[in-house]
C-alpha cells in the first residue's frame, strides 16, 4: 500500500446516519458570535445578505435523513426527519430548518442515526435526540474537555485535549463480536481504546479510528469487510496500526475508513459498495478511490459518493434516478455549485457549503432535507435558514 501525501479532508457517510464522523472544513475558532475566519474570503463571516437566505454556515453535517449546521452566533440550525428528536425540541417530523434552543459558542457539530451533538468552544459536548431522553441539547458529562467531536450510529466520541480517545454510547464490540446497531444506548459511562498521542480520530458503525502524531493510523473494533485495514484482521478491542499508511488525515463510517491525499485519489478500504463499486457489499483491501482525485472535500454515503472540485460536486457510485427515486444506477453525476468549499452525503440526500456559507441540498428528499418540502429534488436547492 501506497504511503499518503499530505492531506485536505474525508469524511465517509452512513448507513446509520454517522456522516458527521470529521473535523469540518470551516474554521472553529469565532468569537464573540461571529463564525470567523473560514480560509475562503478572507474576513469574518457575518450574516448572509442575499434576499431570503439570513445566515451563513460555517460547517455542516449530514446523517440519515436529517442535517445540522453551524450558523451566524455559533449556533446550531438542524432539519430533516425529527421522529428521534434529533432535530430538536420542535413538533414536525418532517422539520425545516430551525435554531436548536440554549445553544451557543459552537465550534463543532455532529450527526448520527440516534443523537445530534455539538462541541461549545469550552470544551463541552452537548448532545439531544431520544436516546440521551431529551430533545433539548443536554451536556455528556462523562466525556472530558475535547478539541474533536465525532458521532456514529449511536456511538459519541471525542480527542481530548490531552490527546486521548474517548467515547460514549453504543459500545462498537459486544465482548468479542460486531455489536449491532441499537435504538437506545448508555451515555452514563465512558470507554475507550488504549491509546495515546491522537490528534484525529474517525469513527464508523461498528469501528474507530486514530490518527497519532506519528502520522499512524491505528484502527480497533469490527473487522468485518476489512474496516481495520486487513481482510483477515478480525474484530480488535484494542487499536491495531494500518500497515504502511502515512496520513495527516482519517475518517470512517459505517464499514469503511479512508484517507484523502492533495494530489491523488483517496485511498479507502472496507465495504466496497460505499465505495460506489457496486449495489451489494464487497469487502475491499486499501485501494485508490478515482472519484476523489483532486478534490477539496469528499463525503463517501451509504452507496453513493461526492466530491467537492471547485466549482462542482461530482458524485459517484450507485446514484438514485432523480427525482422519482425508483431506482439506482451506477455512474457518475455532476452538480454545478460556484465556490464549493464542503460536502456531506447521507443515504438518499448531500448538502454542500460554498465559499459564501450557503448550503445546497439535493437528494430524494423523502425528509425535507432539500428544505423545499418533500418530493426528490435532481438539482442542488439552496436552503434558507429561519
Amino acid at each position: 500500500m501506497r504511503a499518503i501525501a499530505p492531506l485536505l479532508v474525508i469524511a465517509i457517510g452512513s448507513l446509520f446516519g454517522a456522516c458527521g464522523a470529521r473535523t469540518p472544513l470551516g474554521d472553529r475558532t469565532g468569537a464573540d458570535g461571529g463564525l470567523g475566519d473560514d480560509g475562503d474570503d478572507g474576513g469574518t463571516i457575518g450574516p448572509n445578505t442575499d434576499a431570503g437566505f439570513s445566515f451563513r454556515v460555517r460547517t455542516l453535517s449530514v446523517s440519515w435523513d436529517h442535517a445540522c449546521a453551524i450558523v451566524h452566533g455559533d449556533r446550531v440550525a438542524c432539519w430533516g426527519n425529527n421522529s428521534l428528536g434529533l432535530v430538536g425540541d420542535v413538533i414536525p417530523l418532517n422539520a425545516p430548518p430551525t435554531i436548536v434552543p440554549n445553544l451557543t459558542e459552537v465550534i463543532e457539530v455532529a450527526t448520527g442515526q440516534i443523537v445530534s451533538c455539538a462541541l461549545k468552544r469550552d470544551g463541552s459536548v452537548w448532545c439531544w435526540g431520544n436516546a440521551v431522553g431529551t430533545r433539548a441539547p443536554k451536556k455528556i458529562v462523562v466525556l472530558p474537555a475535547a478539541r474533536q467531536l465525532v458521532v456514529g450510529s449511536g456511538t459519541v466520541c471525542v480527542v481530548s485535549r490531552d490527546e486521548r480517545m474517548v467515547c460514549t454510547g453504543v459500545p462498537l464490540l459486544e465482548g468479542a463480536a460486531c455489536a449491532r446497531p441499537t435504538a437506545t444506548a448508555s451515555f452514563d459511562a465512558a470507554f475507550g481504546p488504549n491509546i495515546d498521542g491522537v490528534s484525529e480520530i474517525a469513527i464508523g458503525q461498528r469501528h474507530a479510528c486514530a490518527l497519532r502524531i506519528d502520522s499512524s493510523v491505528w484502527c480497533w473494533g469490527c473487522g468485518e469487510y476489512g474496516a481495520l485495514g486487513s481482510l483477515t484482521a478480525g474484530n480488535h478491542a484494542e487499536p491495531i496500526v494500518v500497515p504502511g499508511l502515512i496520513a495527516s488525515r482519517i475518517a470512517a463510517e459505517t464499514e469503511a475508513t479512508c484517507a484523502l491525499s492533495g494530489t491523488g485519489p483517496a485511498t479507502c478500504w472496507g465495504d466496497g459498495s460505499q465505495f460506489g463499486t457496486s449495489l451489494t457489499i464487497a469487502p475491499t483491501a486499501p485501494r485508490d478511490a478515482p472519484f476523489a482525485a483532486s478534490a477539496s472535500d469528499v463525503d463517501v454515503g451509504v452507496v453513493f459518493a461526492c466530491a467537492a472540485r471547485l466549482d462542482d460536486v461530482v458524485c459517484g457510485g450507485s446514484l438514485y434516478d432523480l427525482p422519482t427515486c425508483n431506482g439506482r444506477t451506477v455512474g457518475t453525476r455532476s452538480f454545478h455549485i460556484p465556490l464549493v468549499r464542503e460536502v456531506s452525503v447521507g443515504y438518499q440526500d448531500a448538502c454542500a457549503r460554498d465559499a459564501k456559507g450557503g448550503v445546497w441540498c439535493w437528494g430524494c428528499n423523502e425528509s425535507g432535507l432539500a428544505g423545499v418540502g418533500l418530493g426528490g429534488q435532481a438539482s442542488p436547492v439552496r436552503i434558507a435558514f429561519p
